[in-house]
């Protein structure tokens, strides 16, 4: 039974909303389920105007909002007054990131952060949809080979920022994977939510993160950790887009089928980016340089300059058919990746030189 409480709150004019009344509907299990912010009058010094709410979160709530001045459509992100202290941590992230050049490398670009009446705010640009909702309405169809090779390089090259500058993200998913607008730019993505991320000297052995069934083994296993967390997490959501769902293996006597061509040396690349022993697993600067990628590199440079072309409509699909003057093949169908097993770090490893991990 939800329990309302209506009332007018006028912030003060130090805060980034101004001049607004806001109203809150609790409810005693979910806390704030809704927040308006409607205008007491035509003051120009108001910032921002919440509207519908997007999506929801662990810490918050993300709703779509508009920044005043200049008309622009944002995000806004509220984080909870349970979880205030996940906004420091996310502040500071952002903070990092802005060391480098977020659009240039592929990460979400943050516009403004403040905190009001206990609850922390965060302005980000606005985005299309995330590649779970994406694929939901596609029945979690997989996706073409080509239209795989477009994301994963750009998540690679934003691994790569993230690396550079010591983040480790410690949740990339689906669902922290937004397109941009993929009627005008079919496949450009970013990499979202930096609530969790922590920079590489933090990572603390037995620390829990990651959600399942993402999470990399030494996670689970309580081993030292490194930015290679983030490799994993790839590595496992590239091989849904492929397969369309979870990795799952029944059988340790199953094997891949049906590889050849590009999908081989995607395969060949998904072994390295899931390799048990984090210290031997794929870099992204490594991964950037697999065939995968730099094999027919002048094909593969037209895509991603396409997929960035605001003019373009076509899909990555549609644009790889027309270099290569053939029908790209739908990729197979499969449920079982083989991983190579050569590290002594694993604790009570068998003498086997191949294992077939449990995703």
């Amino acid at each position: 039974m939800n329990l309302s409480l209506s009332g007018e709150l006028r912030a003060e004019s130090s805060l980034r909303i101004l001049s607004y009344v806001l109203r809150f509907t609790f409810s005693s299990v979910e806390g704030l389920l809704k927040l308006r912010v409607f205008p007491l009058d035509n003051n120009s010094k108001a910032l921002y105007q919440l509207g519908t709410f997007l999506d929801d979160g662990s810490y918050g709530k993300v709703s779509r909002g508009k920044k005043l001045r200049t008309n622009e459509d944002v995000a806004i992100k509220i984080i909870k007054g349970d979880y205030l202290e996940a906004g420091p941590m996310e502040f500071k992230a952002l903070k990092e990131i802005k060391r480098i050049k977020a659009d240039k490398n592929n990460l979400i670009k943050c516009i403004d952060k403040f905190n009001y009446r206990n609850r922390a705010f965060i302005v980000f640009e606005m985005l299309d949809q995330n590649l779970h909702h994406f694929l939901s309405k596609r029945k979690f169809s997989p996706l073409g080979i080509s239209e795989i090779k477009v994301i994963s390089q750009q998540l690679l090259v934003a691994l790569k920022a993230l690396k550079s500058i010591g983040l480790v993200h410690t949740d990339i998913k689906l669902d922290n994977i937004m397109l941009v607008d993929h009627k005008s730019q079919p496949f450009r993505v970013k990499l979202i939510d930096f609530g969790l991320a922590l920079k590489l000297e933090d990572l603390e052995t037995g620390s829990i993160f990651q959600t399942m069934p993402y999470r990399a083994p030494e996670v689970r296993l309580g081993l030292p950790l490194n930015e290679g967390v983030d490799m994993w997490g790839l590595g496992h959501t590239l091989a849904m887009l492929l397969k369309g769902s979870s990795l799952h293996c029944s059988s340790f006597e199953e094997i891949l089928q049906e590889r050849n061509g590009q999908v081989e040396l995607f395969v060949n690349l998904l072994e390295k980016m899931l390799f048990i022993d984090p210290y031997r697993r794929i870099t992204p600067e490594e991964a950037l340089q697999h065939p995968f990628f730099t094999e027919n590199s002048d094909d593969n440079n037209q895509i991603v300059k396409a997929v960035s072309d605001i003019a373009n409509k076509r899909s990555a699909t549609e644009l790889m058919q027309q270099m290569s003057g053939s029908a790209v093949s739908t990729p197979p169908r499969w449920a079982l990746l083989p991983i190579v097993l050569q590290s002594p770090r694993i604790p009570l490893s068998p003498p086997l030189s191949r294992h077939w991990l449990y995703f």
